[in-house]
């Protein structure tokens, strides 16, 4: 009874704050709407001011450049347009005037028309307005010169001010304060004052247009007091009328109170048991949190008793009392029984449990895998079209939920779990979602590991194998070696060595072509000579050991290209290397590699008059490329394939000499090192 009386009394306090509140803002708005239009209609009247007597200056300048065009002379002109302009009037203390501006003196106003004869021809600079006043019409009331308001109001030079706005736009409006003239007498009041100018060039003239700005200030004020006197009447009412609602609210309120705190209550009862479903779920979320830890931690153990341990779970979580858990093929056709809870096993009465089902031959359990998502049954006896009946034996089902479990796009698993005491709900989905799900990462992550384990003891099987050709491999060339080293280099000496000797005891007895032969065997035996030293430094090119290091290619080039010189000392060849080519790599065969290329340049470029050799680096997207190139004899790009093989020659070795397998040489080195080795060229290029 005492909440309600303290409702009762917030209410009644409130609305009596409310009326008072509602009062002072709808006096705040009517005032502000007030400002508004007033300030709107002070505009207006000053706009329609600026309005006609920008009408009656535009007329003057088009009488004054008339006349400029009539007359014979300049100074006909002026006095014509003088005497014109001074016989223009409009308005009620309204005004024209003309004064001319000396363009060297900007501040200077010599006055030509003007409705005062005592201004006229007479010199206005340094006219100032505010000086001669000791009040100032101020918003339609006489106030002092020192009153506050108008306290910043400082003197202005009225006819400086005028030049400076012709000067700079041609023409303007331009306020301030000035006596305002009545019978000849200036008065001790300054009227707030509206003047239009307009500069005409051709004579230095400004021809200007005055008006008193009273007259709107009175208006204004007059309908200042008619808005407030109207705001008043709509404050009385609308506070008479908040009022008779307030008291109607304080009655419909009193009515209501008891119904609402009935209400209250029983919101009340409802949020505490809103918050303990929550702590509930609370606790559950803490449950599943934990259960999915421990599934996390069981991948050395064997499926049956992961499965076995996530239903168990499952059934728990969700409160229910039985459950089942089963894979689907890879086409979601078939489901293959896997895992039953310890509760349903006990209950299931069925002999011959089968374990593989026909999805399209399943009843309502079936449906999860049909309609791809959650079912659930909360009146399992009540009739539905999918189900298809129990066999006997089967658990009695009072409510049932199974869930889809997805991978890779499909349904891997279907689990579910029923006879709870309560209704299923999204709750029990989300936990049984993901505890399948937590299960089927740790299945995929314990298969996957066997994968991999299994691909290692293959993968290690396989490199144990190839280790071993690799080993016979090398021991075959080793012999291989030491047969051309040894048995093949015997022959060739005694084929070279006879037919010197045969040469040199028959010379005057064999006739030119009998000593042509001699000389061909011998020059075969000497080229079969370096092949067998090619193919022995190229066979042990695979067998070196590599000392990777800093090496300065630049200055290996610079060695190699220094050896040919000394080595063909008749040859011109102009040679460019770029500096400080600086790679990881073994420098030893990083140096036999160099000594085939650039042999190879030096050799093709032996043709030309000028040979040019050169050794440079290019960088683009992030790879480097090193390259020699020549203006030698080049090559058909049609048989670049064929560059790098062994005893693959492109040119007649009567012209350019060799083995053909420096280039295949040069090609396992820069393969050792990781890197690739291309040629570009065009014939005699």
């Amino acid at each position: 009874m005492r909440q309600r009386v303290q409702v009762f009394a917030g209410i009644i306090l409130t609305l009596v704050v409310g009326n008072l509140a509602l009062a002072w803002c709808l006096m705040h708005l009517l005032t502000q709407d007030g400002a508004d239009r007033l300030t709107r209609l002070r505009q207006q009247q000053e706009d329609e001011m600026v309005a006609e007597m920008r009408g009656r200056v535009d007329v003057a300048c088009n009488l004054i450049r008339y006349i400029m065009k009539s007359s014979g002379s300049i100074e006909a002109a002026q006095a014509a347009a003088i005497d014109a302009c001074s016989e223009i009037r409009f308005g009620d203390g309204n005004y024209l005037w003309v004064h001319q501006m000396n363009p060297d003196d900007p501040e200077s106003a010599l006055m030509l028309v003007h409705p005062a004869e005592k201004y006229r021809g007479q010199d206005v600079t340094g006219h100032i307005d505010l000086e001669r006043v000791s009040a100032l019409y101020h918003e339609g009331e006489i106030v002092p010169k020192t009153e506050p308001r108008v306290k910043s109001l400082e003197p202005v030079d009225v006819f400086g001010e005028f030049n400076r706005v012709c000067l700079r736009y041609g023409e303007g409006t331009v306020g301030y304060y000035w006596p305002k003239v009545k019978d000849g007498v200036a008065s001790e009041a300054g009227y707030r004052k509206i003047s239009f100018v307009k500069y005409l060039p051709e004579w230095n003239w400004i021809v200007g247009a005055g008006a008193y700005a009273d007259a709107i200030d009175l208006a204004t004020q007059e309908r200042a007091v008619e808005l407030a006197n109207e705001h008043t009447k709509l404050v009385r009412l609308a506070q008479a009328a908040v009022f008779l609602v307030s008291v109607a609210t304080v009655i419909v309120v009193s009515l209501l109170v008891w119904r609402s705190t009935k209400r209250q209550i029983g919101e009340l009862r409802a949020e505490v048991e809103e918050r303990k479903r929550a702590e509930e779920r609370i606790a559950l979320d803490v449950q599943r949190s934990a259960t999915l830890l421990a599934l996390n931690r069981m991948d050395d153990a064997p499926l049956q008793e992961i499965t076995d341990f996530a239903l168990e779970e499952s059934v728990r979580l969700t409160g229910s009392t039985i459950g089942y858990l089963a894979f689907v093929n890879e086409d979601m056709t078939v489901m293959t029984m896997h895992s039953w809870s310890k509760t349903a096993m006990r209950e299931c009465s069925i002999v011959d449990k089968p374990f593989v089902y026909s999805v399209d031959l399943t009843g309502l359990w079936g449906e999860a895998i049909r309609q791809q998502r959650p079912i659930i049954t909360n009146d399992y006896a009540a009739d539905n079209p999918w189900k298809k009946g129990t066999p006997v034996g089967h658990v009695k089902l009072v409510r049932h939920m199974n869930v889809p479990v997805f991978a890779g796009g499909r349904i891997v698993i279907v689990a579910g779990v029923g006879n709870k005491t309560e209704d299923y709900d999204e709750t029990d989905v989300t936990q049984l979602t993901l505890i399948m799900e937590g299960m089927w990462g740790l299945i995929e992550r314990v298969r996957a590991e066997e994968k991999v384990r299994q691909l290692n003891v293959e993968l290690e099987r396989r490199v144990q194998h190839r280790t071993i050709q690799l080993e016979t491999a090398n021991k075959e060339l080793e012999s291989f070696a030491h047969t051309v080293s040894h048995d093949l280099r015997a022959p060739l000496r005694a084929v070279d060595g006879f037919s010197q000797a045969l040469s040199e005891e028959y010379e005057g007895k064999l006739d030119e072509t009998a000593c042509d032969y001699l000389r061909r065997i011998r020059g075969g035996a000497k080229r079969m000579g370096l092949l067998i030293d090619d193919l022995l430094r190229l066979s042990r090119l695979t067998r070196t050991e590599m000392h990777f290091g800093r090496v300065n290619l630049s200055d290996l080039t610079k060695s190699v290209v220094a050896e040919l010189r000394e080595a063909y000392p008749d040859r011109s060849v102009e040679f460019q290397s770029a500096e400080d080519a600086l790679v990881h790599a073994d420098s030893a065969l990083m140096r036999i590699a160099l000594e085939n290329l650039l042999g190879n340049a030096w050799k093709f470029t032996g043709n030309r008059e000028t040979a040019r050799i050169e050794f440079g680096v290019l960088r683009e997207n992030g790879s480097t490329t090193y390259f020699i190139k020549d203006n030698g004899a080049g090559f058909d790009m049609a048989h670049k394939a064929k560059l790098f093989g062994v005893f693959q020659r492109l040119h007649d070795a009567c012209d350019f000499p060799g083995t053909g397998i420096g280039l295949a040489t040069v090609q396992r080195i820069i393969h050792r090192h990781g890197g690739r080795i291309w040629a570009e060229s065009s014939l005699n290029g």
